[in-house]
């Protein structure tokens, strides 16, 4: 993995960075589960914008997603990851949707001007 998104429902999300970072921490150890309607969608809108790149780690470029509930993981290796970056933006900003920028240790919440 060379780059990791994580898009959540905002009401899931803790309102400090520290807090909201450390509650992800803990979820993602924790077993999958089924994703929010409105995140499963989000999801499906993403992996449709890159139809190319696998759904399985594999050697080379590969879109991964961990379903976490109120929550989900997308594990890329791109070239272009910024592509990918920009699409969630688009994707969860429509939907009202948090996203997290482990690489950036970064938080955008909807509404906040990135």
């Amino acid at each position: 993995m060379k780059y990791s998104i994580i898009v959540a429902l905002s009401d899931s999300i803790a309102p400090t960075d520290y807090k909201a970072w450390t509650d992800i921490g803990k979820k993602i150890q924790q077993p999958p589960t089924v994703l929010n309607a409105v995140l499963k969608d989000a999801a499906q809108e993403i992996a449709r914008s890159f139809p190319d790149l696998p759904s399985s780690i594999v050697w080379g470029n590969y879109l991964v997603f961990d379903e976490h509930g109120d929550f989900f993981v997308i594990d890329i290796d791109f070239e272009n990851v910024e592509l990918i970056r920009d699409t969630v933006f688009h994707v969860a900003e429509k939907r009202g949707l948090t996203v997290l920028i482990g690489k950036e240790n970064k938080i955008y919440r909807p509404g906040i001007p990135l």
